[in-house]
């Protein structure tokens, strides 16, 4: 039988809020969003990036990732 509680894709979004919340008051300190900080770990790790691959990545819109770059 279906459990909800054991299925992974739904602990997993109810968790990420949490996370990111925690998160992001440290990012605030530092004077970034959280998307922001998306936008440049990517850029870091990765190189130049176009925006629709950052927007891929972080799994965002294009139209927010150009207003955070």
């Amino acid at each position: 039988m279906f459990n909800l509680d054991d299925y992974l894709p739904y602990l997993v979004r109810r968790i990420t809020p949490l996370i990111d919340e925690g998160f992001s008051h440290n990012l605030e300190a530092a004077g970034l969003t959280l998307e922001a900080w998306r936008v440049l770990i990517n850029l870091h790790d990765r190189g130049p990036l176009s925006l629709s691959s950052i927007a891929d990545y972080t799994s965002s819109n294009p139209t927010t990732v150009s207003r955070t770059a």
